[in-house]
């Protein structure tokens, strides 16, 4: 799933000379703006940063997520989801004290929602074609099958530092967490370098701190689920951390039915009431697994969820009586999308 290294870096910046008189304070050292763009974890991936010497905070910023990925992919055959998940029925595998803490905070998600959110799901992922886009709605009895093979509850982290799956066939996967925790590793490795300000962007997670190039806030533009390259409004954050999810890149039609690629891992079936969700906060780790419980909780069950978890919110694209409309319902503390259509607005 790793592609070529794109290493495209551009940097714009303004030197000044400042003649000091005598007793006078050194000038701050000159920061720029550089922005580079690399492939991993399947994703294309945008670091921009504001900093003396941009390059080498790029690179390192670059290193810890290329890091990340061979500890976290169970694409690569010698990372420790792999590894994992080979010994799944077995004694356990002993991880790294970071991938213990990061599944642990995975089967936390999943034991809050209520199993909305849940790491194990890849059975029924590869039942209904999505690892592979070889898409097809499953029988019953393969639907069955991979819902015996699905359950946070078969995660054991057990007191000797390994993490055992107590039933073969039970996949771990963090691909709903992992490209936010990489996000924030990636943004603290930024500041670390003496980084003034940045955006790290791995397609549906994104943080940003600091001012950006232009303007007060950074902006984000909030994609519309069924419209190519239109957009239901703008969203402006000065700092924190903001993830989507939504069915419009991978997803398939059958018989006239829209079949999306979020799967509630409590019923088997892909959810059909939702478009997308957008959620905001500090971390994006977190605010990657909430976009993706949210989307399974809907609004109704979502928002009271969100109440008890604060500096977080969310923004549903619900469906509407036909593919031309849609509704958008928002938790408080979203911020208002600036251009959004009034009249497809509800609260």
């Amino acid at each position: 799933m790793i592609g070529p290294s794109l290493g495209k870096t551009s940097a714009v910046g303004l030197a000044c000379a400042l003649l000091l008189a005598p007793g006078a304070r050194a000038a701050e050292p000159a920061q720029t703006w550089a922005t580079q763009m690399r492939t991993a974890m399947g994703t294309l991936w945008t670091v921009e940063v504001r900093a003396e010497h941009p390059s080498q905070a790029l690179d390192k910023a670059f290193a810890e997520i290329r890091r990340l990925d061979g500890t976290l992919s169970t694409y690569k055959a010698d990372s420790e989801m792999s590894a994992l998940n080979r010994d799944a029925g077995g004694p356990g595998v002993l991880l790294s004290a970071e991938t213990r803490e990061l599944v642990g905070r995975a089967v936390a998600h999943a034991r809050n929602s209520g199993g909305a959110f849940d790491p194990t799901v890849g059975a029924l992922m590869r039942a209904w074609g999505f690892r592979t886009q070889d898409y097809r709605v499953p029988d019953e009895a393969t639907l069955q099958a991979a819902r015996s093979r699905v359950g946070f509850r078969h995660l054991h982290l057990e007191a000797s530092g390994r993490i055992r799956i107590d039933k073969a066939g039970v996949e771990l996967d963090l691909g709903a967490i992992g490209k936010g925790f990489a996000v924030d590793r990636a943004l603290s490795i930024l500041r670390q370098a003496g980084a003034t300000a940045g955006r790290v962007d791995a397609g549906g997670n994104q943080g940003v701190f600091g001012p950006p190039p232009i303007g007060t806030v950074w902006q984000f533009g909030i994609r519309h689920p069924r419209r190519e390259a239109a957009l239901l409004g703008v969203l402006a954050l000065a700092s924190g951390s903001i993830s989507t999810s939504g069915d419009a890149e991978r997803g398939f039609w059958r018989d006239g039915v829209r079949y999306g690629h979020v799967v509630d891992p409590r019923t088997g079936q892909p959810v059909r009431d939702c478009l997308s969700v957008t959620v905001t906060g500090p971390s994006a780790e977190v605010a990657d697994a909430l976009s993706t419980t949210l989307y399974v909780l809907g609004p109704d069950h979502g928002i009271p969820y969100l109440a008890g978890l604060p500096g977080y919110a969310a923004c549903w694209v619900l469906p509407g009586p036909d593919a031309d409309h849609w509704r958008i319902r928002s938790s408080p503390g979203f911020p208002a999308l600036l251009g959004a259509p009034p009249s497809e607005l509800a609260s």
